[in-house]
């Protein structure tokens, strides 16, 4: 009858054997755990750890250069995509490299907005004034502490003010244009 279970790595057989789990802490409680040591790397894929508590991140940039006239007046997708945190808190960074261009007459406003499942949880305003090519960075970053369950949709998109002018969210000038979005450990 056996009262123990050891194992040697199947490269090393002469190596002296080894237990696959000892005595951890997990939350203030002792318990066996297996230690990293154990595992190889990326051995473990995030999707079979428990209550998604390693989420894969979402990215995003644009593949082309995109031109938004001012006058019209709907908002424009420029970033989108789905993950699933498992109810726990989200962040989300975006970086836009972009260049505004006022009406000759007129400044013009462009509103970037980032929304989740279609609620704004961000927003950033750009401004052009009359007749002025201005190149610009815009960043926006959001901690969202109660996402909500399932996969969420993460949207960004820009809104011109409809008095000319035109907003151009560069691909792979400057930086480019990019989202990242990151599920939280609970």
């Amino acid at each position: 009858m056996a009262d123990r279970i050891v194992f040697v790595a199947s490269s090393q057989p002469d190596a002296p054997p080894v237990n696959m789990m000892v005595l951890g802490t997990v939350n203030g409680v002792a318990t066996l755990v297996v230690p990293a040591s154990r595992i190889g790397d990326l051995a473990v894929n995030t999707f079979h750890i428990a209550n998604n508590a390693v989420t894969v991140p979402l990215g995003a940039s644009l593949s082309s250069d995109w031109v938004i006239p001012s006058s019209s007046g709907e908002y424009t997708l420029l970033n989108a995509g789905y993950i699933d945190t498992g109810g726990a808190p989200l962040f989300v960074l975006f970086n836009c490299a972009c260049q505004t261009v006022g009406d000759s007459m007129f400044s013009s406003d462009f509103t970037i907005r980032v929304k989740v499942n279609g609620t704004v949880v961000a927003q950033a305003i750009a401004t052009a004034a009359p007749s002025v090519y201005l190149q610009i960075p815009v960043s926006v970053s959001r901690y969202v502490p109660s996402p909500g369950g399932g996969p969420l949709n993460v949207v960004v998109t820009v809104q011109g003010s409809g008095n000319g002018g035109s907003f151009t969210a560069f691909a792979n000038q400057r930086g480019g244009t990019s989202m990242l979005v990151i599920g939280t450990k609970k």
